[in-house]
């Protein structure tokens, strides 16, 4: 079944892939993929923080185990995103980069988000879960902080129609939402 889970995780970078090498050409394919690959990210995310508002709402099949898994295929999105950016956009040329970094304040959000992502990946494995113990929670709550620097990061890229970005904002508020509700009635039981 995992092996399932992960091919379907891939599908998107294949589909993208075959597009590249077959007939339906992409009028710019190296922000095509960027674009591509950076959205996939996103929707990992979302896919990742949707496993517990199904729990609560009784969708017990899905385990917490893919939720480790979303996250993981979004911080490997991230990188192809990040990869495909230098590679296709800037060309890994250094005055390039520098002018980017200086002019364009997005991209130290996209960078802000992609450090958290990969603070993450790198312990989400069970030897980081044992030694970090409660702090581990703690630390991967920072999935939040992260996928709202996702958002801010495109929507700091849009010069016309906000539809898109105001539609992926409110299906977060969705997925915060249950989140909410039950830290506030845990503090309420609480107080």
């Amino acid at each position: 079944m995992r092996l399932i889970w992960h091919l379907l995780c891939c599908l998107p970078m294949i589909w993208a892939s075959f597009q590249l090498m077959g007939q339906q050409a992409l009028a710019d394919p190296g922000k095509d993929i960027v674009l591509h690959t950076g959205m996939w990210s996103l929707y990992f995310l979302f896919f990742s923080l949707s496993i517990t508002p199904l729990r609560l709402l009784g969708v017990r099949s899905l385990s917490l185990t893919y939720r480790r898994l979303f996250g993981l295929y979004a911080f490997t999105y991230a990188c192809l995103h990040l990869l495909a950016y230098l590679t296709f956009i800037l060309g890994w040329r250094l005055d390039l980069i520098q002018v980017e970094l200086l002019e364009r304040p997005y991209i130290w959000v996209g960078t802000f988000a992609f450090v958290i992502l990969f603070i993450l990946a790198m312990t989400s494995n069970r030897a980081s879960q044992r030694r970090l113990k409660r702090n581990w929670a703690r630390l991967h709550r920072g999935v939040y902080i992260a996928v709202i620097a996702v958002l801010i990061h495109y929507w700091m890229q849009v010069r016309a129609g906000y539809a898109e970005q105001l539609g992926y904002t409110l299906l977060l508020v969705l997925l915060f939402l249950p989140r909410l509700w039950k830290f506030f009635k845990k503090v309420k039981n609480t107080a």
